[in-house]
């Protein structure tokens, strides 16, 4: 009778896994629209030019192809590492890529700004009704406000690894029940 381990593994919580691209197979929809685009251009090719004008569009599409499609460990194409180090180039040549912010910066206002999207946003803060601070960040862009507080969590030092799974989960459920919720019924 073989021997029941009973060793507690670690759990990794969670379903991950990589995010795929909305195109066809490991093409994005960019290049799925250009695969659509090469073929109608190789058949036209082949009734305009023959065979061999035919051949030398669907070699190009081919070529084309795999520069977008194959990719590296990191998950990239030639394509989009040739395209990434252009917009650098391009970038770095308006100067673009330094960010200074404060009395002696770039920005418009001599504000010490947060880069990119988050340029806009502006931060209120207030207190609770226990008195304790907390942020409000408001992105007028988009309308959306973010809500920032401290929270300080119960240690997991002397629980055992089964509770704190326990734990976990009942949080996974917590918000699983809460996006069911917020979620819009089918018959409104």
């Amino acid at each position: 009778m073989a021997a029941i381990e009973n060793t507690y593994r670690e759990p990794t919580y969670g379903n991950w896994r990589r995010p795929r691209k909305a195109g066809i197979g490991t093409l994005g929809g960019l290049a799925t629209a250009g695969l659509f685009i090469g073929l109608i251009v190789t058949v036209v090719c082949f009734f305009v030019g023959g065979w061999a004008a035919g051949l030398v569009a669907l070699l190009v599409l081919g070529l084309a192809l795999a520069v977008v499609s194959v990719t590296d460990k990191h998950n990239k194409s030639l394509g989009e590492r040739v395209f990434a180090r252009l917009a650098f180039r391009s970038a770095r040549r308006k100067r673009a890529n330094i960010y200074r912010s404060g009395p002696l910066g770039l920005t418009l206002w001599g504000e010490y700004q947060l880069p990119g999207i988050a340029a806009g946003s502006k931060l209120y803060e207030f207190a609770d009704s226990y008195g304790r601070p907390f942020a409000l960040i408001y992105l007028p862009s988009t309308a959306h406000y973010t809500v920032v507080f401290g929270t300080q969590p119960d240690g997991a030092s002397l629980v055992d690894p089964e509770q704190v799974d326990a734990w976990v989960a009942n949080w996974g459920g917590w918000l699983a029940s809460a996006a069911a919720r917020e979620s819009p019924s089918p018959s409104s």
